[in-house]
């Protein structure tokens, strides 16, 4: 499909492309914002032939040839660290609410002619550090989507900050929500951004300290424990990159239920 180009923070180009799944039915299909198209799209498109459902995909991915820029994925999908010099890839992060902005105020309205007129179906998913920028938003401003799709969120970014934020977070507002978590238990230690044999300074808060299936865990009792809907689950043999085939099926099922 063609894809749209917009310009967003910092003069960042952003290709949009809307896919239409599933069969028409009369009532509008939901709507999902998925995040990191370039690895989400292809495996979700497998899983909604596979689910026959009727969705509406607004798939968001940078403008440009190759491979995606690891500093692009940290500037727009982390809020800012305390900790700047913990990763020297992740100089440029810290961008988050500037990208939310750029996705609810701009993307949004400008796309909303060609988008189901359900306005109370819509879906953001991301895995990984865009699972990390869907928590921030639900966290952040919980009534800019009603549901929340959130696979191997790298919640150990920063030393675990938005947990902490969690914890300490007023969540009365957040009630009309619905939240869907995974991770898989081959995470726990190893970590997505550097493969183990990487040595360096930060080895240690990259790769042993992730605590992945641990800090969702953690999260989601924060929710439970305040009365949010939290579906959540750690899948036994999985890991980071095995993580969406095995666990797409189900969170489509999450996001496009009635």
């Amino acid at each position: 499909m063609h894809a749209d180009t917009f310009t967003g923070p910092d003069g960042q180009r952003y290709d949009i492309r809307i896919h239409e799944a599933g069969e028409a039915q009369t009532t509008p299909a939901p709507v999902i914002w998925l995040l990191d198209a370039p690895t989400i799209w292809p495996p979700m498109h497998e899983a909604l032939d596979a689910c026959a459902s009727a969705a509406t995909v607004v798939a968001i991915d940078w403008h440009g040839d190759g491979p995606v820029d690891r500093r692009l994925r940290f500037r727009d999908f982390t809020p800012p660290p305390q900790q700047p010099d913990a990763d020297p890839d992740a100089a440029d992060a810290g961008g988050a609410a500037a990208f939310r902005a750029f996705l609810i105020d701009e993307l949004r309205p400008a796309l909303a002619a060609r988008l189901p007129s359900d306005a109370t179906r819509h879906c953001l998913f991301g895995h990984s550090l865009s699972g990390l920028f869907v928590l921030d938003t639900w966290l952040a401003q919980p009534d800019a989507f009603d549901r929340y799709v959130t696979l191997s969120p790298s919640l150990w970014w920063d030393d675990a900050a938005l947990l902490a934020r969690v914890r300490s977070a007023d969540l009365r507002s957040h009630h009309a929500t619905r939240v869907h978590l995974r991770a898989g238990l081959g995470e726990q230690t190893a970590g997505p951004e550097k493969p183990a044999e990487v040595d360096g300074p930060s080895e240690a808060a990259m790769l042993g300290a992730r605590h992945m299936v641990a800090n969702l865990q953690a999260f989601a009792q924060v929710l439970e424990a305040r009365g949010i809907a939290c579906d959540h689950d750690v899948l036994p043999d999985v890991g980071h990159h095995a993580m969406l085939a095995a666990a797409l099926p189900d969170a489509l099922r999450f996001a496009l239920a009635p």
